[in-house]
């Protein structure tokens, strides 16, 4: 196995591994907050926090790929 080869298997398995982490991550969170908002006995202050955690989780998985591409761009 040639050094480039090693370098592009590093590669594919961090995208998969950062791949699955970000579709884990949206999608667990998507359903945390669709959970709180859509079940009226949810509404209590500790599943607010929960759906503000969630928020943030959502924010920091989609804006940390976009400021890393804007990042890497330059």
């Amino acid at each position: 196995m040639t050094l480039f080869s090693e370098a592009k298997l590093i590669e594919e398995f961090v995208t998969i591994i950062f791949g699955g982490i970000f579709v884990t991550g949206v999608v667990g969170n998507v359903i945390v907050c669709i959970v709180i908002v859509r079940n009226s006995t949810m509404h209590t202050a500790t599943n607010y926090y929960l759906f503000s955690l969630a928020v943030s989780d959502l924010l920091f998985l989609l804006l940390v790929f976009t400021i890393w591409n804007y990042y890497v761009e330059y």
